[in-house]
């Protein structure tokens, strides 16, 4: 089976230097209870809570290479963008997560990655998001919905269903922006869209579970 594919990569965003930071300090991490059957990772970073039985996968540069390799196997010319445009090194400078359901939905997995993106200057998050929702059309990525204004764990948030045509078959995405200060934490859980609906409230479940240490 073809597993999704790795994360889209993010556009680097226009600074808005006007935007003066909430707070100077992150927010208290908040205590979010577990479903039973679920696990909380803490990097150090930040917390993400995902189903016990989903897999952390290794994001050293050998893990990279693995995952970009099998995009290119793809043949599509989405895969073949995505890998000419990143590399192993660039994306494990960005990428803090990666981790899938060892169970197939549809033609793949569903999977779940972390990035942060550092920003030279402090933004908002409904600024990111437009920014954002323009990228990914000019990437070829059909934006299904797009939610601004949000506050998950004390972060200001932002929430965009993606879709993903890969030759035969496509990719839905479930994404959500975090920011703080110049951080922006990107959250992107994906599966094969005939998967989606049984995969959304768990999507949805993972991305309200986000806090930062």
């Amino acid at each position: 089976p073809t597993p999704t594919p790795t994360p889209t990569p993010e556009p680097t965003l226009a600074p808005e230097p006007t935007v003066p930071p909430v707070s100077t300090s992150k927010p208290t991490p908040v205590a979010v209870p577990l479903k039973e059957g679920w696990l909380e990772y803490a990097t150090g970073e930040f917390r993400l809570a995902l189903p016990e039985r989903w897999q952390v996968v290794d994001v050293t540069q050998e893990g990279i290479e693995a995952i970009l390799d099998l995009v290119k196997n793809l043949n599509t010319d989405w895969a073949q963008s995505i890998t000419q445009m990143i590399s192993a090194e660039t994306m494990q400078k960005a990428l803090r997560l990666w981790a899938m359901d060892p169970e197939p939905a549809g033609i793949g997995y569903a999977t779940a990655n972390v990035i942060l993106q550092e920003q030279p200057f402090p933004m908002r998050a409904t600024s990111l998001l437009t920014q954002l929702e323009s990228a990914y059309r000019q990437f070829g990525l059909e934006v299904l919905s797009s939610e601004g204004g949000l506050e998950i764990n004390g972060l200001e948030a932002g929430h965009i269903v993606l879709r993903l045509a890969m030759g035969p078959f496509a990719v839905q995405e479930d994404q959500y922006l975090y920011v703080w200060g110049k951080e922006a934490w990107i959250v992107t859980l994906a599966v094969d869209e005939t998967a989606w609906e049984s995969y959304e409230p768990i999507f949805d479940e993972i991305a309200q579970s986000f806090r930062l240490e």
